[in-house]
């Protein structure tokens, strides 16, 4: 929606800023997600931006789990600068969230990966754990694109097991 249809995305945004209230905070935390990718985008916008420090949980059962920061005013002319500009630079870009595997990258490919962080994130970002057997499989797919030269990045946090994990990469 952000690449298709900023304007609407900000107006909708717009719409929450207005109403802006810890209560109403959690009830579009609690509200079901619809099938409209507007609403979707926005809602997600506010409630990371209205996030305590900004952080985006998930519950095992796939649930927003976000602390509201309190007086904090919705930074809507910035966001909408962003949206605007993000619009503009997406117009070719492909964007998937899901698992790292089913995805089929090619030569002239750029593939950016962030897994919830090693100890920090292993249960909080995602319904299913993503722990120490899961980085192990996410290295080795690294593995591949990098055995067919496709570009790419990893954000993870600087522990002995990453370190030891991606040792022949430059981190």
């Amino acid at each position: 929606a952000v690449k298709q249809a900023p304007a609407a995305v900000i107006a909708k945004l717009k719409e929450h800023g207005e109403k802006a209230s810890k209560n109403s905070y959690f009830q579009l935390q609690a509200a079901c997600d619809q099938n409209d990718p507007v609403e979707t985008a926005a809602k997600f916008i506010y409630l990371v931006s209205q996030a305590f420090y900004g952080l985006y949980r998930v519950a095992k059962n796939n649930d927003y789990k976000m602390s509201y920061r309190t007086q904090h005013k919705l930074p809507l002319s910035n966001l909408s600068h962003n949206i605007a500009n993000c619009s503009v630079t997406l117009k070719d870009v492909s964007i998937s969230a899901g698992d790292f595997s089913f995805i089929e990258p090619t030569r002239n490919d750029f593939v950016y990966l962030d897994p919830p962080y090693h100890k920090l994130g292993e249960k909080m970002y995602t319904p299913s754990p993503f722990d120490e057997k899961e980085q192990v499989r996410l290295k080795n797919f690294v593995g591949e694109l990098d055995a067919n030269s496709t570009k790419f990045a990893v954000s993870n946090s600087d522990t002995p097991f990453i370190r030891d994990l991606y040792k022949g990469y430059d981190i």
